[in-house]
């Protein structure tokens, strides 16, 4: 498992699951339910950024794997 994975699965995706289990839960103000919505909306970019990056990072790999550089 690389570092990417490793956040996605061990950092951000219990972190959401446990804000939506408290949202599903009820929240006790609007105040605290737009911030958990607001912090998963967060996580989940975060994700999708981690995701992205990975993909990049996959491509360049492939391309220097491509070309017989194996200095990275």
């Amino acid at each position: 498992m690389d570092l990417i994975d490793y956040i996605k699965k061990k950092i951000i995706a219990p972190k959401v699951a446990n804000l939506t289990q408290t949202t599903t839960s009820g929240v006790d103000s609007f105040e605290k339910y737009q911030y958990i919505v607001g912090q998963i909306k967060s996580l989940n970019d975060l994700q999708q950024e981690l995701t992205d990056l990975q993909k990049k990072q996959e491509l360049i790999d492939e391309d220097d794997e491509d070309r017989g550089d194996t200095s990275s």
